[in-house]
């Protein structure tokens, strides 16, 4: 099956003012395509495949919102964008097209008429492949149509090229890094996890060798004491899970909170069977693999040599392997946290980086598209002119204009064009940025005009066409002239040219980090297209919901069927923009804290059981004339050289390990980044010297009679 959609956003008569919905135009099969026909009522037939047809499907939320349910919603009529629609489905709870946010959805026109039209490629299409078939026979049949449209439309598809790719590869593609970030950093707090159950597990083992020995004499078998210490940890394994499913839910309900993009797509439940299979089988499963080490040393126990051999513990190679094991995960949380460093200080470069353009007092207006009234240049310029000019009015705003983009991140506009007395490469085409602009965008938006001037009020129909380029654009195309007085061409050959009358400086419209590249700017009042969204962008003092509210009223008091999408600062929009590595940042982090976490209780629990041990060696000490101070020193020490060790060997490590995050960050690796490890390294220490403390307390008041007890 192929089936397209187009996405669309529509307006829906509401009590007060209308709605603004988010939706598409999508081709009959599409919703039986991707497995998900509409829970109630029908999917759309194909002689409803034109433009006249007048129905549509909603999603849940609205049936819910609008009717009380979804079986409520068959057969009602909804007022889209000023044409009534019946309602004939509504789709299942859980369903968005491709992850994206719907609310409703109407045919998508394939009448002929609509296909007659030279470049009409709007359309977004997906396919179902034959069982069988394989991507590389569907990509050489795409090409063979492609090279059918270049000879039959050459100017529409002579300089275009087609493209295919798995639809988990286009879903998922962007939140790939992100996934691998937060698969990295579980893996190596799990192996911390079982580096700490083994230390500890090994500790109560040695502890208990007089126990073992004496049942090992006293009849004992090595498999009785195996399934001993596997009931110990399969209790213990349970008593987690019991706590950590809990907490698994709170974390996820976090990451959802924080996450950009829907990654854990449970319709608002973080709770299912593969969760609770996952939480369980790691619970027990790090008890297990981390049992083994005492498992082995329980295994090998003779019963001979009982007495002091818990003394003789502390010096056996069985000590040696906690001493490994405790420098284990000192080095892997020196590798977490110097990639929590990295992936820091690349967000605070992103968030630090230069946008081209002031968003601080700046309210962004991302509105509805314009009605079909207005269906040619004179009158959609004369409602932006109107919107603009009632904007400004709003008691509270200082300015106020107009641009084409949504602030929205990777979303942006391109358009064919060509240059005057640069002829395009052969069977290519040139493409720039192209935005709509009305006057004084760049004074509202506090973009630098470098050269010539912007565009203003009297660039309208009847003047001469002019358009503003980016410093970019001018560089590639005229590199060591001036711009002012060239002529660019926007869309085919036979297009007017427009004169370049200003330069202005780069700007990041789409999103923190995505430079848009060479861009050219027209003027809507001049020239625009059915297409060229109306975002008004307005200076203010402040975005107190009294301003918000006054730019609203604004908006409706022109025209009070217009449907706004939402009222947002602007500094909040290039803020979310960057929400991919601040979730990574944060994913990280949280880990990082975690493995901390975790090597303190390690270091706490091993500096007190070798104080215990040692407590017949510290009493000696005692009673040939140590101090307290120096007791204490003492096991601090014996609990640091491990994690200073695992430190120094994390810094070795940490080299690679920041080395695999070049693709997920715009930072190149430097000199400062092995600062960053080594300073995880003395914050580690810090940290277990802290934890050490407690326990060196303990050996600090222990008195001479400790070595006349013999414990």
């Amino acid at each position: 099956g192929v089936e397209g959609y187009s996405p669309i956003s529509m307006s829906v008569a509401g009590a007060d003012h209308p709605d603004a919905l988010g939706g598409a135009a999508v081709s009959a099969g599409l919703f039986e395509l991707l497995g998900t026909p509409p829970a109630v009522g029908r999917s759309f037939r194909r002689e409803e495949e034109v433009a006249t047809t007048s129905v549509i499907i909603i999603s849940d939320a609205v049936a819910r919102r609008r009717f009380g349910s979804p079986s409520a919603a068959l057969g009602k009529t909804l007022l889209v964008d000023g044409d009534p629609r019946s309602v004939i489905g509504v789709m299942p709870t859980r369903f968005s097209l491709l992850f994206q946010e719907g609310d409703a959805w109407i045919p998508l026109d394939l009448s002929l008429e609509q296909q007659a039209r030279v470049n009409n490629r709007y359309i977004a299409t997906y396919a179902r492949l034959r069982p069988g078939n394989s991507l590389d026979q569907a990509r050489a049949n795409l090409q063979e149509i492609q090279r059918d449209l270049a000879a039959d439309v050459p100017q529409a598809y002579g300089a275009t090229n087609v493209s295919i790719r798995p639809l988990r590869e286009a879903l998922f593609g962007n939140q790939r890094p992100t996934m691998l970030v937060l698969l990295g950093a579980v893996g190596l707090v799990l192996l911390i996890a079982i580096v700490n159950v083994a230390n500890l597990t090994l500790a109560d083992a040695l502890s208990r060798l007089t126990l073992t020995k004496t049942r090992v004499a006293l009849g004992a078998r090595v498999a009785s004491l195996v399934a001993a210490r596997a009931r110990e940890i399969a209790v213990l394994g349970a008593l987690s899970f019991a706590a950590a499913l809990p907490l698994c839910g709170a974390v996820l309900t976090v990451l959802a909170s924080i996450s950009p993009e829907p990654f854990i797509p449970l319709g608002g439940r973080w709770i299912d069977g593969v969760v609770v299979l996952v939480t369980l089988l790691a619970a027990v499963g790090v008890g297990f693999v981390g049992a083994l080490p005492a498992v082995v040393v329980e295994a090998r126990t003779q019963a001979t040599g009982i007495a002091g051999s818990v003394a003789r513990a502390g010096r056996s190679g069985d000590r040696r392997l906690q001493l490994v094991l405790s420098a284990a995960q000192s080095m892997v949380t020196v590798v977490l946290l110097s990639v929590a460093v990295l992936l820091g200080r690349d967000l605070v470069r992103l968030m630090s980086a230069g946008t081209g353009f002031r968003t601080d007092g700046v309210i962004v207006v991302r509105m509805n598209a314009l009605s079909r009234e207005r269906s040619t240049v004179p009158s959609r310029a004369e409602y932006a002119d109107a919107l603009v000019r009632g904007v400004a009015t709003v008691p509270g705003v200082l300015d106020a204009s107009a641009i084409q983009t949504r602030f929205v991140l990777n979303e942006t506009m391109q358009s064919a064009i060509g240059i005057d007395g640069v002829p395009a490469p052969p069977d290519q085409q040139l493409f720039s940025q192209i935005r709509h602009v009305m006057p004084n965008v760049f004074r509202v938006l506090g973009v630098r005009v470098l050269s010539g001037r912007g565009i203003d009020s009297t660039d309208r129909a009847e003047s001469r066409l002019v358009a503003v380029v980016s410093t970019s654009f001018a560089k590639m195309h005229w590199p060591g002239e001036s711009a002012i007085g060239r002529r660019v061409r926007r869309g085919s050959p036979g297009s007017q040219w427009l004169e370049v009358v200003g330069v202005v400086e780069d700007v990041m419209d789409a999103g923190l980090g995505v430079p848009v590249g060479p861009t050219v700017y027209v003027p809507y009042l001049q020239q625009n297209t059915a297409t060229a969204r109306v975002t008004l962008v307005v200076r203010a003092r402040n975005s107190t919901p009294a301003v918000i509210g006054g730019i609203r009223r604004a908006v409706w008091a022109v025209n009070p069927s217009q449907a706004i999408d939402d009222v947002t600062p602007l500094l909040t929009l290039m803020t979310r923009s960057a929400a991919q590595p601040r979730f990574r940042t944060a994913v990280v982090g949280v880990f990082g804290a975690s493995a901390v976490l975790l090597v303190l209780a390690g270091v706490y629990s091993m500096t007190l059981f070798q104080v215990l041990a040692r407590r017949r060696e510290l009493g000696v000490r005692a009673a040939i004339g140590a101090t307290p101070l120096s007791l204490a020193l003492l096991s601090i020490r014996d609990g640091l050289n491990p994690v200073l060790v695992g430190g120094i060997a994390g810094v070795v490590f940490t080299v690679p390990a920041l080395g695999a995050t070049r693709d997920i960050v715009s930072s190149r690796l430097g000199a400062d980044d092995v600062l960053a490890a080594f300073g995880a390294v003395f914050v580690l220490v810090g940290i277990a010297a802290a934890a050490a403390l407690i326990p060196a307390r303990r050996a600090a008041r222990v008195s001479p009679m400790e070595a006349i007890r013999g414990q």
